[in-house]
């Protein structure tokens, strides 16, 4: 299954180079999106490649703004200009930790406030 993101995009896979700029696509001037089979996504990425397109970061003017709770898939995507993109802040999952390792967690966290 192809990165849906473009910050894990390997942009020198012809199958993946393009998916995130692919979901979804907006097809007209209220942002309604064109949802893509998933599928099909790294096809018509492949596609582009062969036909010589590629993302030239300099040249990108748009980007999606998302987060760990973007649905992609379900049209959940704003395309916003890149001189508003924010930084997705990382989730991190703590649900598996047991108590003990939860407080070895919380002590080094109050370690690093500390600056220790």
């Amino acid at each position: 299954m192809p990165a849906i993101s473009q910050a894990k995009a390997n942009m020198t896979d012809p199958r993946e180079h393009a998916v995130w700029a692919l979901s979804p696509v907006p097809i007209d001037e209220q942002g309604t999106p064109l949802v893509l089979p998933l599928m099909a996504l790294q096809f018509i990425s492949e596609h582009l490649w062969c036909c010589g397109f590629r993302h030239h970061p300099d040249l990108q003017e748009i980007t999606a703004s998302e987060d760990a709770h973007t649905a992609f898939m379900a049209g959940g995507v704003a395309w916003v200009p890149i001189s508003e993109a924010t930084t997705p802040t990382p989730e991190v999952d703590l649900s598996a930790l047991s108590e003990a390792e939860v407080a070895a967690v919380e002590a080094a966290l109050e370690r690093r406030k500390k600056g220790m």
